[in-house]
């Protein structure tokens, strides 16, 4: 119920499609935490929504889960694509 409030909220699907544009421009080789931490740096700027508004419905939309380890690490061990189909299928829940 917490993770559906967080995901009902303003600029939400902003954000997600902002760090999956950013995640996708990120060259494999280059798939790193500090990369990933850039990305989402760069949506923060972007975006100007800040702090959990920020890395609460990435989290979300990634891991499935409100905790967990640091975000760009939790986004790396997922993997790119895996990271990018999961932000995928969380817009298309959001915006039914």
């Amino acid at each position: 119920d917490d993770a559906k409030e967080v995901l009902a909220g303003e600029g939400v699907a902003d954000v997600l499609k902002a760090f999956q544009a950013k995640l996708a421009e990120i060259p494999a080789d280059d798939f790193k935490e500090e990369n990933i931490m850039a990305a989402i740096k760069a949506v923060q700027k972007e975006t100007g929504i800040k702090g959990k508004n920020l890395f609460m419905p990435i989290r979300i939309a990634v891991s499935g889960e409100m905790h967990g380890p640091e975000l760009p690490d939790t986004i790396f061990l997922l993997g790119r694509e895996k990271s990018i189909q999961h932000i995928e299928n969380m817009l298309k829940e959001i915006s039914k």
